[in-house]
């Protein structure tokens, strides 16, 4: 990055500068002309980046990427679950393919501390088992296998 543009522009947007200097991506190395052609002008991502999904709308981006720290992922409840898909598209598939109740749930009511959080199943289902069976598999996955897509248990008579 162009350090006479970092100390002109930082003078005024300081907060802008110390996050491309403290959170290193492809952003930093550019000089802040590249994007802001002019004074006060905000580019659209879309200028440089394409969508993570066809109909992504621009809005979308800012939800889980900081504009002068892109590679810091934070986003909120609202972010749909196809964004996710875009990255995590094997998970994603088989997931949305999922007969279980974890497949009517979007990625960020598990996943919602921050990107690549992994909750403990007891997070949502505390203990549902009788104690000797949870001291005897204390890995909710020994028997459930697999988070994204679990065993469904089938009601008497129905196939």
């Amino acid at each position: 990055m162009d350090s006479r543009l970092v100390k002109s522009c930082g003078g005024c947007h300081s907060s802008a500068a110390e996050q491309l200097a403290n959170f290193p991506s492809k952003h930093t190395k550019l000089g802040c002309q590249k994007c802001h052609t002019s004074h006060g002008y905000k580019p659209t991502c879309f200028n440089c980046h394409k969508p993570h999904h066809e109909g992504q709308e621009l809005a979308t981006c800012t939800k889980c990427h900081a504009v002068h720290k892109p590679l810091v992922i934070t986003y909120g409840n609202d972010v749909p679950a196809v964004t996710c898909g875009s990255c995590h598209g094997k998970v994603f598939t088989k997931w949305q393919k999922s007969p279980s109740k974890h497949g009517k749930v979007t990625c960020v009511t598990c996943h919602n501390a921050k990107h690549r959080f992994i909750p403990k199943c007891t997070d949502c289902h505390g203990t549902p088992h009788k104690p000797e069976i949870h001291k005897r598999f204390p890995n909710c996955l020994s028997c459930h296998i697999d988070v994204h897509d679990p065993p469904v248990m089938q009601k008497k008579g129905k196939p």
